[in-house]
């Protein structure tokens, strides 16, 4: 790579350029290849197709309107210049994505665009010299699109656990409702049977065995469920207090899930 001049020695057009020693500009491919990392732009056509012009030209100012014949040559008397800016700006970021520290690219006032900096054409017989292929894979860095295999791989593996998990939760969640309802353990008021539903809105359950003494002491019409939907009377053997505990469902049934307040009654007196 001693000849730095893109001066070509037969009329064959080449492969591509080496810039700055460091980047290789492949025209069939219209990308820009880092010679060490590897690291790779596609650019637009357009942007291709001016930089292969400036390539080509190298040392010489490029006028805006060779440029823009070379970027659309099928409709450069249609292209603006704020289009033709807005092309030079992505190149040179597409150019500064690979090789960083390189001015490539300079800015010839009011007359165009020159490439300065050392390029080399690039030939197969360049190739054999290098032992090197222009079609070796690499990452590509593309204007719009990034693709990163190994991100993709790792964004599926991690949407397949959060799946996983969902799956294991709500299966665990249907059986454990499944075996409380298998349940051999009797619950607290199981042997609470309805009674009758009261004036003052809430609905009455008694104790099986105290349902006759119970209905002597609690008349519907009296009886205050003070804004509860459930009571659960109880009345003890040889004695006179009853117990009333009022409560509302907040759950999957009356028995779980249930926001209870205890009262103690003698006679119909709380």
């Amino acid at each position: 790579m001693s000849d730095t001049s893109v001066k070509n020695s037969d009329n064959a057009k080449p492969l591509g350029y080496r810039i700055a020693g460091s980047v290789d500009f492949i025209l069939e491919e219209g990308k820009l290849r880092h010679v060490l990392s590897g690291k790779e732009s596609l650019l637009y056509i357009p942007a291709a197709q001016c930089l292969e012009k400036l390539l080509s030209e190298h040392g010489s100012v490029v006028s805006y309107e060779e440029l823009i014949q070379a970027g659309w040559p099928e409709r450069a008397d249609k292209i603006s210049l704020n289009t033709f800016y807005q092309m030079v700006s992505n190149l040179r970021r597409q150019i500064g994505a690979v090789l960083p520290e390189e001015d490539i690219v300079t800015t010839v006032k009011r007359s165009g665009l020159q490439v300065t900096v050392p390029v080399t054409v690039i030939q197969n017989t360049f190739l054999k010299d290098e032992g090197k292929s222009l079609s070796q894979p690499a990452d590509i860095s593309h204007p719009n699109i990034a693709l990163n295999p190994a991100g993709e791989k790792r964004s599926v593996k991690l949407r397949l656990i959060s799946s996983f998990l969902m799956l294991t939760c709500f299966a665990g969640s249907i059986l454990y409702v499944y075996l409380q309802s298998k349940s051999p353990f009797p619950r607290f008021f199981d042997n609470y049977t309805f009674y009758q539903k009261l004036s003052s809105g809430c609905s009455m359950y008694t104790n099986n065995d105290d349902a006759a003494k119970i209905s002597n002491r609690f008349s519907p019409t009296v009886f205050d469920c003070k804004g509860f939907s459930v009571a659960y009377i109880s009345q003890w053997p040889m004695r006179t207090r009853s117990s009333a505990i009022l409560c509302h469902p907040t759950g999957r049934s009356k028995v779980y899930g249930l926001e209870c307040k205890s009262y103690y009654y003698a006679s119909n007196a709380q």
